[in-house]
């Protein structure tokens, strides 16, 4: 009996839920009504805008397949090839009247089958003979009434094409004629020679044909379509539903000049005309250039909006009624687990009727879920077990700035039993282990594990005695270790020595027991725990000075600002210092270079002498590879693998073993023919190139990519003679063969053979054969 007591009472969050979900659907329903209530007129003009721009592009297909019609109607006409034909009338000078009249009768004929035809006109503007066929039909140009297409085309004949022309036209030749509205397609030959028009075709049809057509897309609309006008792009109408307004310019409504002059070629916009609101939509045919404009009343859209509005409100009271149902069904279901879960919780507890009193379902569960988490207390042996990981991880993340609220950093700080005091200065010193490649070759991975687990325990041991201290395993290759110095500051050089002398005890006695070396990093001073992030990874930075320092070396801060940190770019001329030392072979020479430029490079950031050592190696592998088949024997040294080495070394001492290895093997690498084989070279490269000007010994020095000094001494040994004499006896020995065998003037022989200098030309030319180049030529030419 109580439990269904407890169970009646307790039951507020239904009645919350159910008040939530119906506020909520009540706000979103009228939200939504308002806005379909308030934006229906403009979702209203939108359909129609899509519906009248339909009607336009339907009406304006209609009227470009009408002037299309009649244009090939036009040309065909022009063109037809039967002994009735139009070219037959106009160019046959012995047709009689009879053959005449048979020939406009067979076109009248035609005219039949396309009734949106008035007439056509055929003109020969040379003699000035005019025919028309149609209601009215002429054979002579004395009956000829459409004066005004002739002054048209005698005017401006130059610039009429094949496109609808619209104009008002008599019917017939009589004094008081009727006039009839026509759009008029002129098609005619120029002669190319007069620059003038001989026959033309005149074709006319009713301007009731495009109404017809426009209307035709209108009247299967609803009212609020209104109705559709053609205009042409200068504003002169060209249908509409007054007729009288054919040919009339409208471009002086506003509505008119507002398409006029906005330049859209598709658009919609309200308008007042005749002092009614109308929505006026256009479109502009481009093939034809005019305007289709549909013009709908606003009134009977202002009518359609309101019944529109009606319709909705009652659809969204509607909709509101649903929902507060829905609502409610929403809220049974959403309840139902959280009241089988109550009494769940009630009925497994021990004593059900103590939780009476509570003000709500989840004070309930709360209650019966805060004692059962007191029973879990059971389990924190569990954690104890695995104290030392959660410290290394606590350690770790306050490392990586991963600091949590005082309280808890300090309540954590006694549950791991941290021995530093995070209320202290604190000290990061970084212990890497040196030759990592190495050490990962000896040891396997549970191996390594050991090992780092073995430094942790000697950096405790020897650290405790001075220091308050913890350890934790930073990474792969190194061990971090965190001390108090705040009790010894008032002495720092004591401080200072103490440290180093314990780093050192460390390293020592990890090389004894462990078989390898260690290089220690230290940080500078962190005021507090929240700069350890910061500590740490000065730590890990500085640690990269042991490229200088080397292996089993303390870098401390003081070591650091000691450093040259500008930019720094490699000296060229040591360089080429080492690069000739090395071409010339001497060894001595290309080791006192490279300890120039390692002596300087060692004075920089880790970070520059990262980027300097790669790229001084590819500038000697450059300079190998580009003198190697000219000097050298292919060297045994794999470059891509001593590359990769030198890519991830540790120290400078290592790289100056690998680069002074590379230097003996080059220097004890000499061919025997080394000056044959320069030689050799600078000749063939003078006969291949004894026509450039520029060719001296500089630029075949840096062809073979040696010294120029070295490469005139070795010629001049070899041959006796400079290189530039050699090229001058090349140079007299070609000229003497064109001299000989061709009719070239003296400046083309000197182009051809490289010389630039005709005076100095003459002179070595007698000098070198005791006669001047004339005298040479005319002394071949007697002895032909």
């Amino acid at each position: 009996m109580s439990k269904n007591i407890f169970t009646k009472k307790i039951n507020s969050f239904f009645f919350k839920l159910l008040f939530m979900l119906t506020l909520f659907i009540t706000v979103v329903i009228l939200l939504l009504s308002l806005l379909l209530y308030y934006k229906s007129e403009a979702l209203i003009k939108t359909m129609l805008t899509t519906s009248s721009q339909q009607r336009l592009s339907q009406a304006s297909i209609g009227a470009e397949n009408l002037s299309d019609n009649i244009s090939r109607f036009t040309i065909a006409i022009y063109y037809g090839n039967s002994v009735y034909s139009t070219n037959n009338l106009l160019e046959n000078p012995l047709i009689d009247d009879f053959e005449k009249y048979n020939i406009i009768n067979t076109i009248n004929t035609s005219l039949s089958t396309t009734p949106f035809v008035y007439s056509i006109h055929m003109l020969n503007m040379r003699n000035k003979s005019y025919y028309t066929a149609g209601p009215f039909p002429v054979a002579y140009s004395e009956y000829f009434y459409d004066t005004e297409i002739l002054e048209m085309i005698q005017k401006d004949y130059q610039n009429i094409k094949l496109i609808p022309i619209p104009r008002t036209m008599p019917v017939n030749g009589l004094p008081n004629a009727k006039r009839i509205n026509v759009l008029s397609y002129i098609y005619f030959e120029k002669d190319s020679f007069k620059n003038s028009v001989d026959n033309v075709i005149v074709v006319n049809i009713k301007a009731d044909s495009l109404f017809d057509i426009v209307n035709a897309y209108n009247q299967s609309t609803s009212e609020q379509s209104g109705f559709i006008i053609v205009i042409d792009k200068t504003g002169h109408v060209l249908a509409h539903p007054e007729r009288n307004l054919f040919n009339r310019d409208i471009s002086n409504m506003n509505f008119i000049n507002t398409i006029l002059t906005n330049g859209d070629k598709l658009g919609s916009f309200v308008a007042n005309i005749d002092g009614k609101r109308n929505f006026v939509t256009y479109k502009l045919s481009d093939k034809l250039g005019w305007y289709f404009i549909s013009l709908s009343p606003l009134d009977k859209i202002t009518d359609a909006i309101t019944n529109f509005r009606t319709f909705t409100l009652i659809v969204c009271i509607l909709t509101l009624l649903f929902g507060l149902f829905l609502s409610y069904l929403i809220s049974r279901k959403l309840y139902s687990p959280v009241a089988n879960l109550q009494n769940t919780i009630v009925k497994l507890s021990d004593n059900n009727v103590k939780y009476y009193e509570k003000s709500n379902e989840f004070e309930v569960i709360s209650s019966i879920y805060a004692e059962t988490l007191k029973q879990l207390a059971n389990f924190r042996n569990f954690k104890q077990n695995n104290l030392q990981i959660l410290k290394q991880k606590f350690l770790m993340d306050l490392l990586n700035g991963k600091l949590p609220h005082q309280n808890t950093l300090e309540y954590k700080a006694r549950e791991y039993g941290l021995k530093i005091s995070i209320d202290d200065k604190l000290v990061v010193i970084v212990f890497k282990i040196d030759d990592y490649d190495n050490f990962c070759n000896r040891f396997n991975q549970n191996d390594r594990s050991l090992m780092l687990y073995a430094i942790e325990n000697i950096l405790d041991e020897l650290l405790s005695k001075h220091f308050k201290c913890d350890t934790v395993s930073a990474g792969n290759d190194h061990i971090a270790a965190l001390i108090n110095i705040s009790y010894i500051e008032n002495d720092i050089i004591e401080c200072q020595n103490l440290i180093y002398s314990t780093i050192e005890n460390i390293q020592e006695n990890v090389v004894k027991y462990l078989g390898f070396s260690i290089t220690a990093s230290i940080s500078p001073v962190s005021s507090c725990v929240s700069d350890l992030c910061e500590a740490y990874s000065q730590a890990l930075e500085n640690s990269d000075y042991r490229i200088i320092k080397g292996h089993k070396s303390i870098i401390s801060p003081t070591t650091i600002n000691n450093t040259n940190r500008k930019l720094y770019n490699l000296p060229a001329k040591k360089i080429k210092k080492l690069t000739d030392a090395l071409k010339l072979q001497k060894y001595e020479a290309a080791v006192t270079a490279y300890n120039e430029i390692i002596e300087q490079i060692c004075d920089c950031h880790p970070r520059v002498i990262r980027l300097a050592v790669p790229f001084l190696f590819s500038r000697v592998c450059e300079c190998l590879t580009l003198i190697n088949e000219n000097i050298f024997d292919e060297l045994s040294i794999d470059f891509v693998e001593l590359n990769k080495k030198l890519s991830s070394f540790e120290t400078i001492q290592w790289v100056n073993q690998e680069f002074y290895k590379l230097f003996k093997a080059v220097c004890a690498n000499k061919k025997d023919n080394t000056t044959e084989n320069i030689v050799r070279k600078v000749l063939d490269l003078i006969k291949s190139n004894y026509t450039d000007p520029q060719l001296n010994s500089d630029t075949i020095s840096s062809q073979l990519n040696l010294s120029a000094a070295y490469v005139r001494r070795v010629f001049r040994k070899a041959t006796g003679m400079s290189i530039s004499e050699y090229i001058n006896e090349i140079r007299m020995e070609k000229a003497k063969e064109l001299l000989e065998t061709s009719d070239l003037n003296i400046s083309d022989i000197l182009e051809r053979i490289g010389w630039y200098n005709t005076k100095y030309f003459f002179s070595v030319f007698k000098k070198t054969y005791g006669i001047t180049p004339m005298e040479y030529r005319l002394r071949v030419a007697k002895q032909r």
